[in-house]
């Protein structure tokens, strides 16, 4: 197996999330035989810091539909990132000279899309509010409350509510024996395993008082406890069901100069196939925390970071001008989410939360230019101590970017946010959050030409695989990173 080797930054959050999109068209019988190329990979990462994946393939590799979950290990210590990559398409096209000749009679239009996210840090603090000219903003409102650099001139110093300790998740995890359950009978096939860490020591300590601005902390010590363990369990089942769709198609001239001209929708065309519908189910149990100060308003805090990335090549760009001129615009998609004061969409940085914002309704939407693409959600009940309890998330801030693939044939757009799953204190926590991945593969018969040859006009992206097209995503995102780490809140987590 060769390394994993994608594009995606290097930091990321956590939680779940619900892919809804076309991920891939191939030529692929529905029924039971599908479950067949299901299949189960490891190997090493290049990426995310290192470490190994575990993943499943949902497709046949000419249309990739790729989810798995990548770990440190002993010699390359890693948050665990969940990471999802796919192409979808757009629709299908046939290309015709300017005299109206056939060139190509059936091509599809591509984007590559990923979706990661990262569980990095747990924060043990106060939900008493942080201190601003002589009041304490935030209290007891539920989350992590935070003053950082964005929303006022940076010379006033940052300052958060009180935190006691911190845990960096940058580290070593236990791969579990991998069970594989293959149901026929009801067209599903299941893997079980999961991932743990025991006896972590506290990474920063406050001794004196609990930290409200940038006071050194010091490193915890064995003397001082450990947390026993933190697992999360993984449940990835793939469950198979026949569908009829409908693919929009389109008529695209182009000229010799292989430059496209003119685009128009002449028909859509009805195809059967098989859905895949992949849920990833995977329980946070976090056991023997050490509280500094355990009372109603003591909170133990998951931090974790989502990234949604779609490279779209020049040639698919030249297609979107010439098809939809000025209906589409420009720019990384919209989030979508629900807080106390109603709806929020948000596309741009100047949109996104400046400050903690809890979310109302349990999810935050990912949509691009042309549908839904990603659903991060979560329950919002919690077990603490054998107790259902409340738990929520919240979006500490965010940044939207755009880029060029590096080696000039397309842009990468891109959108991440950084949050935090806030847990009533307690020895044990338990929480079920959920991932969900949809993939199609359409009997497209003969239409197709083989796909590995379907984008070749121009030279332009000869290869849209996970470990080729994407990797722009990696390396261009770093200067997202950097313009996002000023965000971060706050600097308790910087060395």
């Amino acid at each position: 197996m060769r390394p994993l080797s994608v594009a995606i930054p290097a930091a990321f959050v956590a939680g779940l999330l619900m892919i809804t999109c076309m991920a891939g068209m191939v030529s692929a019988e529905p029924g039971t035989d599908a479950l067949e190329g299901i299949t189960l990979e490891q190997g090493a990462a290049d990426d995310f810091d290192g470490g190994e994946f575990v993943a499943i393939n949902l497709s046949d590799g000419t249309a990739p539909a790729w989810f798995g979950v990548v770990y440190g290990t002993e010699d390359s210590p890693a948050p665990i990132t969940l990471v999802g990559i796919y192409i979808r398409y757009l629709g299908g096209a046939e290309i015709r000279d300017e005299s109206g000749g056939m060139m190509i009679p059936a091509v599809p239009i591509p984007v590559v899309t990923v979706f990661a996210q990262s569980l990095f840090a747990l924060v043990e603090f106060n939900d008493t509010g942080y201190p601003f000219l002589g009041e304490r903003v935030g209290a007891d409102n539920g989350v992590f409350d935070f003053l950082g650099h964005r929303s006022i001139n940076s010379f006033i110093p940052v300052s958060f509510e009180p935190i006691y300790k911190m845990v960096d998740l940058r580290t070593a995890w236990n791969l579990s024996e991998i069970e594989d359950v293959t149901d026929e009978a009801n067209n599903s096939k299941r893997f079980d395993f999961s991932l743990s860490a025991q006896n972590l020591t506290y990474d920063k300590i406050w001794d004196d008082k609990p930290a409200e601005n940038l006071d050194g902390s010091r490193t915890g010590t064995e003397e001082d406890g450990v947390v026993e363990k933190v697992e999360f369990r993984f449940h990835v089942e793939a469950v198979l069901e026949d569908i009829t769709t409908d693919v929009p198609w389109y008529r695209v001239t182009m000229d010799d100069g292989n430059n496209i001209i003119a685009s128009e929708e002449v028909e859509s065309k009805t195809y059967t196939g098989t859905h895949i519908s992949a849920s990833f189910k995977y329980d946070h149990i976090i056991d023997g925390w050490d509280y500094t100060s355990q009372s109603d308003t003591s909170k133990l805090m998951l931090e974790n970071f989502l990234f949604f990335g779609t490279f779209i090549p020049d040639i698919v760009q030249d297609w979107i001008d010439a098809q939809f001129i000025d209906e589409v615009d420009e720019g990384s998609g919209v989030v979508e989410y629900e807080t106390e004061d109603g709806e929020m969409s948000a596309e741009t940085n100047e949109d996104l939360p400046e400050e903690s914002t809890r979310i109302a309704d349990n999810k935050i939407v990912f949509r691009d230019n042309w549908e839904r693409c990603g659903l991060l959600t979560w329950v919002s009940n919690v077990t603490v101590d054998g107790e259902e309890k409340d738990m929520y998330y919240q979006i500490h801030a965010g940044t939207a970017d755009e880029m060029r693939g590096d080696n000039n044939d397309g842009n990468v757009k891109a959108i991440a946010i950084l949050g935090g799953y806030i847990y009533p204190a307690g020895e044990n926590i338990y929480h079920d959050p959920v991932f969900e991945a949809n993939s199609i593969m359409l009997d497209i018969g003969p239409d197709f030409q083989p796909l590995i040859f379907l984008l070749m006009i121009g030279a332009v992206i000869a290869c849209v695989v996970p470990i080729g097209a994407v990797m722009v995503l990696r390396r261009k995102t770093k200067r997202m990173d950097e313009r996002f780490a000023y965000q971060f809140p706050p600097e308790y987590r910087r060395k």
